[in-house]
């Protein structure tokens, strides 16, 4: 009895000491053990990667199990219990007495909708990603992120559009619009409507080829830009593009007809002048210009490292190229780069190692005019001839057109081909494969850039189903660029066209016949590859050594009429002595408004 009435002493003592304010609640139970979880507020599933703190100010951490778990001993009763984790708002709840706490964390989430920015059509499929975690919007554009970290931006991607970044979102709530970023559409000529394959489209940011439906696409396209289109056999077009995804584009046929322009005559103005004067007031729309000539030599200032290296810029004849280059193209006349590879004495005397040799001397090989030839076979040369007409494409030329784009055949005095020899062996196939390698290779980086590829081959070519022994074989290099240029000159044909049996072997005095059957047969030959026949014609008078025969205004005529006839796309005029005042030119139709469009388009 004494003891319980103590006990009830005591508990009167206390009652009567919390109601006072002597003794307080928290000092009765000052201390509280208990178990927890750290668990998603959204599935109740527990956190396994989850922080916990004690304390607000001073925090002390507390370490949590794999499972999510953790218990607490004598944590002191209303003390901040801060639980935190990645993709997570943080959530603080005060110990209480109770024996198991689950502290519920809510995802870090962003919600709204992806739209076309030039429609504000749905954008279906977008990925949103922020670090490790990334959502796909469903049909109607609407999207739900979810548990994405603090602080790391949100990338929005989808096939056809820009990529968009957003800094770390701070509202729940977001929609978003997306650019488009290609452009699709189809090429064709304007007239027929027929597809044109192979066309070129080039933006400062992206480039594309045309499929044999004609259709091409653009990606990484930006919000307003200029696209260039080029064909071989049409006329250039530069069309201004803003918030469009699709376009067709209608082209219009062109076919070259150029005079030649020679390495010194591109120098001396007042020849210049006659050329481009007779370009303005005839049918004559392009012009051929040496820029890199038969000795090696480059006519401008050039960027390229290894031509002022190897001496090849000793004497500049073209040190206006770029004011001469916008004039042809303010006029809309067509520029083609004559660049000469292989024969090519300036880098042969710098880099004998590159060079074919001479089996005698172990020296490099020269020809009959005592200049070195460069071996076809070495990958240094083909670069340095690239390097060179990239830059021609970049400063503005249309088309670059290589010549000595093979194996020698001009013996010297003192040797012949027979003693050449290469670093390879000199076989019908490794000629053919050298010399189809290097214009694959420069076709390949030229086509990027907007740029045409052209080759000069022997007239015999046409006839000719071997490489001749310089690697020129004609339906295989028509795999690898745009024009074929057949020197049909009649002169070069002395012994007559190499049919069975030998025809027109007074062949100076057949214009018609020689030019016509040659690329009758040249162009049939090539159906199919996406090439083009485009002839070098004769306007100089036969050889003095030959018949001496002075070629006429109606021999000019008969030589345009008969690459014409065989289906020809246009024609070059070659004259060494660059004077084209024979005649045989039609003069130039005036049309309203002629010089603005072949502006825009060219």
């Amino acid at each position: 009895m004494k003891r319980l009435l103590v006990l009830e002493l005591l508990l009167i003592s206390l009652a009567f000491g919390l109601a006072a304010g002597f003794v307080t609640y928290d000092q009765l139970f000052a201390e509280v053990s208990l178990t927890g979880s750290v668990v998603d507020a959204e599935n109740g599933k527990p956190i396994t990667d989850a922080s916990l703190f004690i304390g607000s100010s001073v925090r002390s951490p507390v370490a949590v199990g794999a499972d999510g778990t953790f218990e607490l001993h004598r944590v002191r009763r209303r003390t901040i219990l801060t639980a935190e984790a990645a993709g997570y708002l943080s959530a603080s709840v005060p110990v209480d007495r109770i024996e198991h706490l689950d502290v519920s964390l809510t995802p870090r989430s962003l919600s709204g909708t992806v739209r076309d920015s030039y429609t504000d059509s749905p954008v279906s499929h977008a990925i949103l990603a922020s670090g490790p975690i990334s959502t796909t919007t469903r049909a109607d554009g609407s999207y739900y992120l979810s548990r994405f970290p603090e602080g790391t931006p949100v990338v929005v991607t989808a096939t056809g559009y820009a990529r968009t970044e957003l800094p770390s979102p701070t509202v729940p709530s977001l929609d978003i619009k997306l650019r488009p970023d290609t452009l699709t559409g189809k090429v064709s000529e304007v007239d027929s409507g027929r597809p044109i394959t192979g066309a070129q489209l080039q933006t400062d940011a992206a480039t594309s080829t045309t499929d044999a439906g004609g259709m091409f696409r653009l990606e990484g396209v930006p919000s307003a830009f200029t696209l260039t289109v080029s064909a071989p056999g049409y006329k250039r077009q530069q069309i201004a593009v803003g918030q469009q995804t699709t376009i067709d584009i209608a082209m219009e046929p062109f076919v070259v007809r150029a005079p030649y322009v020679t390495f010194f005559g591109i120098g001396n103005k007042a020849m210049r002048q006659r050329v481009l004067n007779l370009i303005e007031s005839t049918e004559l729309n392009g012009v051929v210009i040496d820029l890199k000539g038969d000795r090696g030599l480059v006519a401008y200032k050039s960027d390229v490292p290894l031509a002022a290296e190897i001496g090849a810029q000793n004497l500049i004849t073209l040190p206006d190229v770029d004011e001469l280059l916008a004039y042809l193209k303010k006029r809309g006349i067509y520029a083609i780069a004559r660049i000469v590879v292989f024969k090519d004495d300036p880098l042969g005397r710098a880099h004998p190692e590159w060079t074919i040799k001479d089996k005698r001397t172990g020296q490099p090989w020269v020809d009959g005019e005592g200049l070195i030839w460069m071996d076809p076979f070495r990958r240094e040369v083909w670069d340095y001839n690239i390097a060179l007409a990239k830059e021609a494409i970049r400063k503005g030329f249309d088309e670059v057109q290589f010549d000595y784009t093979r194996f020698p055949t001009d013996p010297s005095a003192s040797t012949s081909v027979d003693n050449a020899v290469y670093s390879r062996p000199n076989t019908a196939q490794n000629r053919v494969e050298a010399i189809s390698g290097f214009l694959g290779q420069a076709r390949a980086e030229l086509k990027p850039l907007g740029g045409v590829t052209s080759v000069d081959v022997f007239g015999y070519a046409c006839w000719r189903d071997d490489d001749m022994g310089i690697g020129q074989h004609l339906e295989t290099l028509a795999q690898y660029v745009d024009y074929i240029s057949p020197m049909v000159y009649p002169s070069t044909f002395a012994g007559g066209l190499p049919t069975d049996p030998i025809s027109y072997q007074n062949a100076p005095a057949h214009p018609y016949e020689i030019v016509f059957y040659s690329l009758e047969k040249a162009v049939n030959r090539i159906k199919g590859t996406g090439a083009r026949i485009r002839p070098w014609l004769q306007y100089f008078d036969d050889y003095p050594w030959a018949t001496a025969r002075v070629y006429t205004e109606k021999d000019i005529e008969a030589e345009k009429k008969a690459a014409s006839d065989a289906q020809a796309s246009g024609w070059m005029l070659w004259d060494p002595f660059v004077d084209y005042d024979k005649g045989g030119l039609a003069k130039r139709q005036p049309a309203p408004d002629s010089a603005d469009k072949q502006t825009n388009n060219r």
